[in-house]
């Protein structure tokens, strides 16, 4: 009996005891912003930190050894420094590992897992390619057009100029906004990138100017809020991703995005997000939307998420060559392969924007 209550003490004390952070070495590439808790059980965050996508920060934690959810790392410039961040809000590299956090920023291509960005990496593998390859221009074997559902992307990013700027009547308001055209290499994983002379990722506003011509800027500050707002993402968007293929200059890189673009918009996907502003969809019904104006079968070449049950991104998976005379994006949809993704569950709500 005695023994028999000895162990029925300690089993209650192990199964009371909180289960502790681990150490974990390495590097939280954000591709998102969202919120750095001082206390992620209690979210607590003062003086409302964000992480900046594409910002490194090195990590201190996980919240547990097995499928982490929390990230904890050290942010500079903040009191106190070390935040919890989510794991849907980046890419972690620890040692030779790059894994990328399931429903953060977009899986599409062949070698993709539930996690996103530019490139894609099956979880906890190793990228394969070797000598600087993952930096070398010319090498892509695929593309990724992003677009961002504005009104829900300022619900993380509130604060920046070009969601401070957007009213109700502002073309972002109703319209998929150009994120990127990213050239993928899927032995790379998350890595294909910076294949110029600057390197990255640092705040956007430090990397050169770009030698646009003033009617395709004028055009892509329509599409890409940040480039009319000066907080220039169209610079990071090249340096990062522009530089990696060597067909097109600044003009027709980013005349081909832009062109892409409106193309999704004008398809009727556009109309069918605005009727449903500030209500809840069916994923499904989304979805054969989707198929209806993009061909049969689009929608298993895009990858949708959401934040806060809320539609933010889709990621459009497009073949390795992209044509830059009438390019149709229907039919480059339907050369790309098949690997469709979500974390928006069944149901999404579309954001509106707030009457200012």
């Amino acid at each position: 009996m005695m023994r028999q209550r000895w162990f029925l003490s300690v089993l209650v004390a192990i199964l009371a005891t909180p289960v502790l952070a681990v150490p974990i070495e390495g590097t939280f590439t954000a591709t998102r912003s969202c919120p750095a808790y001082v206390s992620k059980n209690k979210q607590t965050n003062p003086d409302s930190v964000q992480s900046v996508s594409g910002t490194i920060y090195p990590l201190l934690e996980a919240n547990q050894a097995v499928n982490p959810t929390w990230y904890r790392v050290r942010i500079q410039g903040v009191q106190p420094p070390e935040r919890w961040i989510d794991v849907q809000c980046g890419t972690v590299s620890t040692g030779n590992r790059s894994t990328r956090a399931p429903g953060s920023t977009p899986i599409v291509g062949n070698r993709s897992t539930s996690t996103p960005s530019s490139t894609t990496i099956t979880a906890g593998s190793t990228p394969s390619a070797g000598n600087g390859d993952c930096h070398k221009a010319g090498l892509a074997d695929g593309y990724v057009l992003a677009v961002s559902w504005q009104p829900a992307f300022c619900e993380v990013r509130h604060g920046t100029p070009e969601c401070n700027a957007m009213t109700p009547q502002a073309w972002a308001a109703h319209n998929f906004t150009l994120h990127g055209l990213w050239p993928n290499r899927a032995q790379c994983g998350t890595e294909y990138d910076f294949c110029g002379q600057a390197s990255g990722p640092r705040a956007f506003c430090t990397y050169p100017s770009l030698p646009i011509s003033p009617p395709v800027e004028q055009a892509l500050e329509q599409v890409m809020p940040s480039a009319a707002a000066g907080s220039c993402l169209q610079r990071y968007e090249w340096y990062k991703h522009g530089t990696c293929q060597t067909t097109w200059n600044v003009d027709t890189y980013f005349t081909l995005a832009t062109t892409l673009t409106r193309q999704f918009n004008e398809a009727g996907i556009c109309a069918f997000v605005t009727r449903s502003t500030g209500a809840t969809v069916a994923t499904q019904d989304f979805l054969k939307e989707i198929d209806r104006v993009l061909g049969a079968g689009a929608h298993e070449r895009m990858k949708l998420t959401c934040h806060d049950g809320n539609l933010t991104d889709i990621f459009i998976a497009l073949p390795a060559t992209l044509p830059t005379t009438a390019p149709s994006l229907r039919t480059l949809i339907q050369q790309a392969k098949s690997d469709f993704r979500s974390n928006c569950g069944t149901t999404f709500r579309v954001d509106s924007v707030d009457q200012k």
